[in-house]
């Protein structure tokens, strides 16, 4: 069995908190902390799909995953079809 989500738009960094904090440097920030903040700049785009929205998927499938296959609870698994995932609001 392999259950694999694929978000469309979603970033590599989407599914972290990494992209909702404030990304701040101190005045001088060192060549590290300044190539972090590049690398959370390029994996962060406002192009991309709203972190919170991927927060909210990703949220839903666990759960669904979990209750459906380590509790045996079926109600959840029209949540584990790509229609469903398809269709909740990103408002």
């Amino acid at each position: 069995m392999q259950d694999v989500i694929d978000i469309a738009g979603a970033g590599h960094l989407s599914f972290t908190t990494t992209c909702t904090r404030p990304k701040t440097l101190p005045t001088k920030p060192t060549p590290a902390e300044q190539e972090v903040l590049n690398t959370i700049n390029a994996a962060c785009r406002p192009d991309l799909t709203d972190p919170q929205h991927v927060h909210q998927l990703t949220q839903r499938y666990t759960i669904a995953f979990f209750k459906t296959h380590l509790t045996g609870n079926t109600t959840y698994n029209h949540w584990l079809t790509p229609t469903e995932g398809a269709t909740l609001d990103p408002a």
